[in-house]
């Protein structure tokens, strides 16, 4: 039942997040560099809750063999969660070349980090496994992987704060809507280590792009 529970939140924020960036998702109103990477920032925010809510729903249901493919295809989208964000953001804000290249050096290191761990968890179970009943046990690098997910949003959050100090109002502006949404999903994502088994992660996000939207779609418009 836990599990179960666990996935409706992720479906209740699948139908928001569908409602609120339907058109969106679908291209319209597509005509800057940054509003394309929003897009895509979109997309893989719709991936990661699709992968949230059949987690649930297959470790609910006691298929453990679609449930282990499944969890792999979780971590993948929670890192190309963070790193389409990461991508927005450096075109949004116009970050310099030197912290252009942290983050995405960073966000790449994080990619390969998990590619690397996911493709030999089978053999190590350094990521996660399932025990005979079916249930969900975490390995050594499984909190490791999330607490580099915490600094990376940490880094942008930093990194964001630092930027308002040398750009004008609107621009201002800007950088505290993404640092605001980057401290959201650290403190989520930290949350989410210490109780696995509820949705933080899905909340913040959820959360954090509902402002995010009513930001980004005003700010387009003006």
């Amino acid at each position: 039942m836990q599990s179960y529970s666990y996935s409706v939140f992720s479906i209740v924020a699948i139908v928001i997040h569908l409602m609120l960036n339907f058109n969106l998702l679908r291209g319209r109103g597509m005509n800057t560099v940054h509003s394309m990477r929003y897009r895509g920032f979109l997309i893989a925010t719709l991936a990661y809750y699709l992968a949230d809510s059949c987690w649930g729903i297959l470790a609910g249901l006691g298929w453990t063999t679609l449930l282990y493919i499944e969890t792999i295809f979780f971590f993948l989208s929670l890192v190309a969660f963070a790193c389409t964000w990461c991508h927005f953001v450096i075109s949004y804000l116009d970050f310099e070349k030197c912290p252009s290249r942290i983050l995405s050096w960073f966000g790449f290191a994080l990619l390969a980090f998990n590619i690397v761990a996911l493709v030999t968890n089978p053999f190590n179970r350094c990521f996660y496994h399932l025990d005979a009943q079916g249930n969900y046990q975490t390995g050594a690098l499984r909190d490791p992987a999330f607490y580099l997910l915490v600094a990376f949003y940490a880094l942008m959050a930093i990194l964001t704060v630092v930027k308002v100090f040398c750009s004008t109002e609107h621009a201002r502006r800007r950088c505290m809507m993404v640092a605001m949404f980057c401290t959201t999903m650290a403190a989520a994502v930290l949350l989410q280590v210490i109780w696995p088994l509820t949705p933080f992660t899905s909340l913040g996000c959820l959360v954090g792009n509902c402002f995010l939207h009513v930001f980004v779609v005003a700010d387009e418009q003006a």
